[in-house]
């Protein structure tokens, strides 16, 4: 009897962590601007199994309630401009580890930063891949969210990752993509390191400082 009961004991345990039964927590983290000096509240959920483990989902809240930051952003995806997936489809011939034959190389690389809400907007920064070497192009923090609290892993949409902050990686290329009418999808324009995105209410001031390009609202 007392074995039976062992058995259910572990199989409760096992079900109510394969579900993720945690309920969103307020949590300190990175999240977007919602207005002027104010970002959004950010929650998590702990989410996973028991197998495979658990990791902290970000949720966001911008005053009226918190909303899966993921499910939050798939507003982005149909005001990509095409020309940005095409660049990010080239490819060239590039030589295996061992140099005996080719394959067909990424030429871009890119990170997609959720910078505001309201309006949305967010920033693609795109880098070229070196031509022999699989070394990341990238600044490491980009790739280890707990490295900056500023900024972290939003998760995987559309087959590429995406992240969030006030802060993102700099580039010689970065696009701006939003669903405010008002804001012009296209490249984005540093003069003296420092770029404007205006929008109807307020704007938001970019400011490049070698790998990182910081972000107030106001």
């Amino acid at each position: 009897m007392r074995y039976q009961r062992l058995q259910w004991l572990v199989l409760a345990v096992l079900l109510f962590s394969s579900c993720g039964y945690w309920g969103p927590r307020q949590s300190p983290g990175a999240s977007p601007w919602i207005g002027p000096g104010k970002k959004a509240t950010r929650f998590a959920k702990m989410e996973g199994d028991f197998f495979r483990g658990y990791a902290p989902v970000p949720y966001w809240d911008e005053g009226q309630g918190s909303v899966l930051a993921k499910r939050r952003i798939e507003s982005f995806l149909p005001n990509f401009p095409r020309t940005l997936f095409e660049k990010l489809e080239e490819t060239e011939p590039a030589l295996t580890d061992d140099g005996t034959s080719t394959y067909d190389k990424m030429k871009f690389d890119a990170i997609p930063t959720v910078i505001s809400l309201n309006p949305d907007i967010a920033v693609v920064t795109l880098r070229p891949m070196p031509r022999d070497t699989m070394d990341d192009m990238f600044p490491k923090w980009t790739r280890r969210a707990s490295d900056r609290i500023e900024y972290e892993t939003i998760g995987l949409l559309d087959g590429r990752w995406f992240f969030t902050g006030v802060i993102f990686p700099s580039s010689d290329e970065i696009y701006v993509i939003s669903t405010a009418p008002e804001i012009p999808v296209g490249l984005l324009e540093f003069k003296d390191n420092r770029a404007v995105i205006p929008f109807n209410g307020g704007r938001l001031v970019l400011t490049r400082d070698g790998d990182v390009v910081s972000t107030v609202r106001e």
